[in-house]
């Protein structure tokens, strides 16, 4: 659970969002939308989560192949930005206002 809805107090998950920038009350479809203060945040994970795949693969990938070094950082670096999405979101550290 991401929230609670302010309309109709029932809970706002997360399964199944690509983005988290603004998000919709799945019962009654109220908007919501992320606290400029939490925008600083957000805008980190990309970064974050491509320099974490970066460094596993040099480190860790020991094949030559770029190709296979490219889809490995493309889905780590897609994997990890949503992790911590969700973990920021979970302890608070990613606020939403109504739109």
């Amino acid at each position: 659970m991401i929230l609670e809805c302010q309309e109709c107090k029932k809970p706002i998950g997360y399964k199944g969002k690509k983005a988290f920038s603004h998000i919709n009350c799945e019962h009654c479809g109220t908007t919501y939308e992320m606290k400029p203060s939490s925008w600083r945040i957000y805008m980190l994970f990309p970064f974050i989560s491509v320099g974490i795949s970066v460094f596993l693969s040099v480190n860790f990938i020991t094949t030559e192949d770029i190709f296979i070094k490219a889809i490995f950082i493309f889905s780590v670096s897609y994997i990890l930005y949503y992790l911590l999405c969700v973990f920021m979101i979970k302890i608070n550290m990613i606020q939403y206002i109504k739109r």
